[in-house]
């Protein structure tokens, strides 16, 4: 296929809400302190990991595939 999608957590920005663990189970989970952390970003489909980052309802979710910016895109973040 292509290359592999890379995905970010920017730890301040992320609060816990959980939303990108709910959308893709296989790629994020919390850690004991409550903030998200990268499984494996192979896990999930591309669109998939999108709708994630996307759903970050404080935009922490950088996805970056060949060293291009996927999100945040328009976003402004």
């Amino acid at each position: 296929m292509g290359e592999r999608v890379e995905v970010e957590i920017d730890w301040d920005r992320c609060m816990g809400s959980g939303n990108c663990v709910f959308l893709a189970p296989e790629t994020f989970d919390l850690s004991e302190d409550g903030h998200a952390v990268v499984l494996d970003p192979q896990a999930t489909d591309e669109a998939m990991l999108r709708a994630a980052a996307e759903g970050c309802p404080v935009g922490a979710i950088a996805l970056s595939k060949g060293g291009a910016a996927l999100l945040p895109d328009e976003r402004g973040a």
